[in-house]
């Protein structure tokens, strides 16, 4: 790990040194079972779990009666919404290889997919990430195995709900608990089961690991029947409105900001992999957040605003860092100038197409579908066998091309509001790549979730593992 003269962010050296390991391939075969029986109910202190930049390699629906949205049935294709039931009888994309209906209430899942893949990448996970702690908690081993990051808690969280395993999901969210801050937010690294303090860059939070254990809290408690994982939710989802959402302070502006950091950002320090309009969708039907509810449906309109001024005329590709305006450079935007090549689409932004789309197959939000639909046209110019994870925001690679499921596994989830055959073919390559370390395995977790139908507001309840 680098060492710096000043105290960053968290985040700011967060993906360096990352190595790349090779083992074989998932296993790819095709799974025929019958559909299952519907189941029984200053910044110097704070910042970001963000991967800080690119210049290192890096290895790395039923409605829901607590308040979600998203219905498990509907449309298996295009942008007619179910009413979470009985899923529509057309459509492209309404089953697949097991003839489950995996279909979302809008746009398409890849044909030919299984839970094969799913089970392989959630084993392979757990057997090198994951250490059992002795207070029943459980935390995920970082880049620097003996450290453990708040972003790396949450999805772990996210796959254990999505894999149904409430015994590790319980310990997940006992580890952040146990090392959360004043505002009820993990900090951002921590080291050990004892969650010890590794250096003076590791306090305060980072807001992505927040929405994501919001949600995972919100899926839990539909997929195990248990609302204490939905009061545990209004709490968390409470406090990230207090600390980590913004007015804007520039004159003439309304938009409302998603900070990366309970402790720094705002309209001069933004990250766009952190948006997820279809969380605050959520999070707005929630009894608890009656009172906000037209704050969180702003803000997710806000986050297209913004992507759409972030985003290349041509590519559709955004930045790492990025101020409100839409600057950036090489260590970031002014409000948080300490990254390596913040201003390009990298380890970062790289997230952003998977968030998006989650936003599109769960609310059929025709921004999403724009976005996305610009980024997909790109990656066809370029080849999704060859694409790869690190570009100028102009489409220019930069640096070595690397062939990795960070950026095929995104892109695969961003197709989901294409065409079938382009789904299929980013779909079947996401399957294909065996990159291995803690960031692409975790990744490639929450892709696969996406991809199989399982990603919704009760973790795929409705599908038999």
């Amino acid at each position: 790990m680098p060492s710096f003269a000043f105290v960053s962010p968290p985040g700011s050296i967060k993906r360096v040194a990352r190595s790349v390991l090779t083992v074989s391939p998932l296993l790819l075969l095709a799974l025929a079972c019958e559909q299952a029986a519907e189941p029984q109910p200053s910044p110097a202190s704070g910042g970001a779990s963000s991967s800080g930049g690119d210049g290192q390699q890096s290895g790395s629906g039923g409605g829901v009666a607590t308040g979600g949205t998203v219905a498990t049935g509907g449309a298996s294709g295009g942008d007619s919404s179910g009413s979470g039931g009985q899923p529509a009888s057309g459509g492209a994309g309404s089953g697949g290889a097991d003839q489950l209906d995996r279909s979302y209430a809008h746009g398409l899942v890849p044909t030919g997919i299984s839970d094969l893949e799913l089970k392989a990448a959630w084993t392979h996970w757990k057997d090198n990430y994951v250490e059992l702690c002795g207070d029943d908690a459980a935390r995920v081993k970082w880049d620097e195995p003996t450290q453990t990051v708040s972003e790396g808690i949450a999805y772990g969280m996210l796959a254990a709900v999505g894999n149904a395993d409430q015994d590790l999901f319980d310990r997940f969210w006992k580890y952040y608990q146990n090392n959360s801050n004043e505002n009820g937010f993990m900090h951002w690294k921590r080291a050990g089961c004892e969650g010890a303090v590794p250096d003076d860059n590791a306090s305060n939070a980072a807001t992505d690991a927040d929405i994501d254990a919001a949600m995972a809290l919100i899926q839990a408690e539909c997929r195990f029947d248990d609302p204490g994982y939905g009061t545990a939710a209004d709490t968390l989802i409470t406090s990230i409105f207090e600390h980590e959402t913004v007015a804007s302070s520039l004159q003439g502006s309304d938009l409302l900001l998603l900070k990366p950091g309970d402790m720094f950002g705002g309209s001069t320090c933004l990250n766009p992999s952190y948006f997820a309009p279809a969380y605050y969708r959520v999070y707005a039907e929630r009894p608890s957040q009656v009172s906000r509810k037209d704050q969180w449906l702003k803000l997710a309109d806000d986050s297209y605003t913004l992507l759409s001024r972030f985003a290349h005329t041509s590519t559709g590709l955004v930045p790492n860092w990025v101020d409100e305006q839409g600057n950036t450079g090489e260590a970031g935007p002014s409000g948080c100038t300490y990254y390596t090549a913040a201003h390009i689409y990298g380890t970062d932004a790289i997230r952003t197409p998977w968030r998006v789309a989650v936003d599109y197959v769960w609310h059929g939000t025709p921004a999403a579908k724009t976005f996305l639909d610009k980024i997909t046209a790109f990656v066809k110019t370029q080849g999704i066998t060859t694409i790869g994870r690190k570009y100028e925001l102009d489409g220019t690679p930069f640096g070595e091309i690397q062939h990795s499921i960070l950026s095929v596994g995104a892109f695969a989830n961003g197709a989901m509001s294409s065409d079938q055959a382009t789904l299929d073919e980013f779909a079947a390559e996401a399957l294909t790549l065996n990159d291995h370390n803690y960031f692409p395995d975790s990744l490639r977790l929450l892709y696969l979730l996406v991809l199989t139908g399982r990603f919704d507001a009760c973790a795929g309840a409705h599908l038999p593992l």
